[in-house]
């Protein structure tokens, strides 16, 4: 990981001990966007993409405004809640699935560079729907699950590998995405019990909780080592 004219080496636990596999099938199920009760209701705020892309060019982060170009009226993810951003993040997973089967895929070519805005990453979900939009423009989709985004960075979801990504405002995703959000990850990972993940995964989850729990381990840091592992490279803008 670089930053600046310095190498970064990232602490935490090492991702090549996570035994995630590859899962090329995409769920093209719709989720029900209006759920029953207060709390479960996702709000349907509306932007045109191209505001969107205004406002991030603004701050000089460049933004395709020509990928995925029927996806032009999306939601304000960051108004949802975590769980109406999970509901978000399937449906932007749906409506690739469904464009690229009509269309056909659309990759940028390898050596790419991608700018990764941190002003609304709060949590997992809402890093992940910065870093969809990052590379597909808003409303897009690389990943809605530490697998399904292990899945993505290996091509064929609008980036190709190696390609580089510059996370502006690092300190934000490093105060949200901290040893206390990893923790309370692998416990859910851990009592979900996913059969995909065999005993080796199970171990490791149970690793990387100890380390969280004794602060030696950070989400954003097991995220930069899963890219980079991928073959991207991530640097951090002093921005």
């Amino acid at each position: 990981m670089k930053q600046g004219s310095l190498t970064v080496q990232s602490s935490g636990s090492d991702i090549h001990r996570h035994p995630w596999r590859a899962n090329n099938s995409l769920n093209q199920t719709r989720p029900r966007l209006l759920l029953s009760g207060s709390q479960m209701q996702v709000a349907l705020i509306h932007y045109v993409a191209r505001i969107r892309a205004r406002r991030l060019a603004q701050k000089g982060y460049p933004v395709s405004t020509e990928k995925k170009e029927d996806m032009k009226e999306e939601v304000a993810w960051w108004n949802l809640t975590p769980t109406e951003r999970t509901v978000y993040l399937r449906e932007n997973q749906r409506r690739l699935a469904q464009l690229d089967a009509t269309q056909g895929p659309e990759n940028d070519p390898p050596g790419s560079v991608y700018h990764l805005d941190s002003t609304h990453i709060t949590d997992f979900s809402s890093f992940l729907c910065a870093l969809g939009e990052a590379i597909n423009g808003p409303g897009g989709y690389f990943g809605s699950s530490m697998r399904a985004l292990d899945d993505c960075a290996v091509g064929g979801f609008g980036a190709t590998p190696p390609f580089t990504l510059k996370v502006h405002q690092p300190d934000l995703c490093y105060e949200y995405l901290d040893s206390h959000t990893l923790a309370a990850w692998c416990e859910e990972q851990i009592a979900r019990r996913d059969p995909e993940d065999g005993e080796e995964g199970l171990a490791w989850l149970q690793t990387t909780l100890g380390d969280a729990r004794k602060r030696q381990a950070n989400l954003f840091d097991e995220l930069i080592h899963l890219l980079e592992r991928r073959r991207i490279t991530v640097e951090l803008a002093g921005d």
